[in-house]
């Protein structure tokens, strides 16, 4: 909670909210701290997701009373669907132009100071070389990158989300550990509640839910901005 205080300082503060589990914790830090939730800009959904998903992240933002939303499709150009990765078949072009570029045009364009994200360390090796506040440059701007929950486990979200009863996104009850864009998930088993989910993903982990294909290129994604 302290690092999300020290973001208050700030004018322009943002938060990129995908809907899944961890962003949900985010957000609920958020709204229990009123100077940052009067401020913060919420930059909503993934660029290829499910129409239930997105129903989903507008009435979790609606009920949290949030209102200064940006879509991340606002941010992305019509030419960067011609790279998606059922086109190119490659995940890296996908991401770049449908998340990385669409994220810093809304950064830039925004003025943001400070960019909340919503990563764990534990959950790739790449993740766990981050830091909890740091500089980032773009092209035209330079912003703090904050990780308010780098150091917490799978267990420790779950015991949040169960604790605080919080209401996750239908597309885990159907077999998703991981929310992402849909062509770079795949179902692992239907689970009955939030209970056996977790059960679940604190014993086997989160990820396997992503395709191996983007799971090792993370070292590049990351290179090019990407969360």
């Amino acid at each position: 909670m302290n690092l999300l205080k020290w973001a208050t300082r700030f004018k322009n503060v943002a938060f990129c909210f995908s809907g899944g589990k961890d962003s949900l914790v985010v957000l609920d830090l958020i709204s229990k701290l009123s100077e940052l939730k009067e401020k913060i800009i919420i930059l909503a959904d993934d660029p290829i997701s499910d129409v239930r998903h997105e129903k989903y992240i507008r009435n979790i933002l609606e009920s949290y009373n949030f209102h200064n939303i940006h879509w991340l499709k606002q941010y992305i150009p019509k030419y960067a669907w011609n790279y998606t990765v059922d086109k190119t078949g490659d995940v890296v072009l996908c991401c770049y132009f449908l998340k990385i570029l669409p994220v810093k045009s809304f950064i830039v364009e925004n003025k943001i100071e400070c960019c909340i994200v919503a990563i764990r360390g534990d959950e790739h090796s790449e993740r766990a070389r981050e830091k909890y506040v740091s500089l980032r440059e773009t092209e035209f701007w330079k912003y703090f990158r904050l990780h308010p929950i780098l150091h917490w486990s799978i267990k420790d979200i779950f015991a949040y989300i169960i604790q605080n009863k919080l209401q996750i996104s239908p597309l885990y009850f159907e077999g998703y550990t991981s929310l992402q864009c849909l062509p770079c998930m795949k179902k692992i088993k239907p689970f009955k509640n939030i209970e056996e989910l977790a059960e679940y993903c604190i014993k086997y982990g989160d990820r396997q839910v992503r395709i191996e294909e983007k799971e090792a290129v993370m070292h590049i994604l990351r290179r090019l901005g990407y969360f």
